[in-house]
């Protein structure tokens, strides 16, 4: 029988990263959320030592741990979140304001297990790297958006001509898409050629903004609930009217959000393509892992309308 393309721990590590990610919005939406503009400015120093500490570091494995799944222990390198997370109960909630320790206490153990990732010794140098990078932006836009969040509270309606920027350099890249992508190429072994990592990301930023307009979608209530930033905020989609009238913002922002679906589609199929046209071992099982990246985001857009997935400040749903 033929060994499948998608083998069960290149499955596992990716649901293992979605608790991650779980994880970190958690973090970013509650604890982080409630620090003053001091120290959210801080937590990006926070989060450029962890990851740059990481980074630095060499990790040997073991003699018992190989990258191809033979005798692969793939709980070894987890955060306590996804041992058992079927057993965890939860923390009691503190009454005191959340710290600076408290960002390193939840950020620490997922960072650790993602960039001494055992499984990512295989990928090129320049992957890791990239893996790296793009972890600390993922990181360092959620304090942007909470920033912003801060800085435009009392400033509505949004500047002129602003959605579009806010959108690509803080909101899209505060989705966990790009970073996860990149992981996933670690895990598959790179994506080798100059034009299929360049269409590697801009697929992944092209998943990152559709999933942001349908995240906002469906949670546009609850941002205005707990005063957080969301596209139909910004006048610019509501004839210079804000906050925006749903009837009218919705729409507009469906139809950007299917526009960007149709590129991420056009952008997957063009990545696909390539890496299947090639000689080299091992390409379908890449492109087949490009179009179950795709399958699972294409799921949780479709669920942000549905239902939003971020968790309320007060722990409500």
């Amino acid at each position: 029988m033929p060994k499948p393309f998608l083998d069960t721990y290149l499955l596992w590590d990716m649901v293992v990263l979605t608790l991650c990610n779980f994880r970190v919005d958690e973090c970013m939406g509650t604890t982080i959320a409630q620090l003053g503009e001091p120290d959210l400015k801080e937590a990006k120093t926070v989060i450029q030592t962890l990851c740059n500490g990481r980074n630095a570091e060499k990790h040997t494995l073991s003699n018992n741990t190989t990258t191809n799944g033979a005798n692969y222990s793939p709980t070894s390198y987890l955060p306590p979140l996804a041992h058992s997370p079927a057993q965890e109960t939860p923390a009691p909630r503190s009454t005191s304001p959340p710290t600076l320790a408290d960002v390193r206490a939840v950020l620490s153990p997922c960072i650790d297990g993602i960039l001494r990732h055992p499984r990512i010794a295989r990928a090129s140098r320049q992957t890791h790297s990239a893996l790296s990078t793009a972890l600390l932006t993922f990181l360092n836009s959620h304090i942007d958006q909470s920033l912003t969040n801060v800085l435009f509270s009392s400033q509505k309606p949004f500047p002129p001509d602003s959605f579009t920027h806010w959108l690509h350099t803080i909101a899209a890249p505060s989705v966990s898409a790009p970073f996860s992508f990149t992981f996933l190429t670690c895990l598959i072994g790179d994506l080798l050629t100059s034009t299929t990592r360049y269409l590697g990301t801009d697929f992944g930023a092209r998943v990152a903004i559709m999933s942001r307009i349908y995240n906002d979608l469906g949670s546009i209530a609850r941002d205005r609930a707990e005063s957080n930033v969301n596209c139909a905020d910004f006048a610019e989609l509501n004839d210079g009217q804000a906050p925006g009238d749903e009837k009218i913002v919705k729409p507009r922002l469906e139809e950007l959000a299917q526009y960007e679906r149709d590129a991420a589609i056009r952008v997957g199929t063009r990545l696909t393509s390539a890496l299947k046209g090639s000689e080299r071992k091992d390409r379908g099982r890449k492109a087949d892992a490009v179009r179950l990246f795709w399958g699972v985001a294409e799921l949780y857009a479709d669920v942000y309308v549905v239902r939003g997935l971020s968790n309320r400040l007060n722990g409500g749903g």
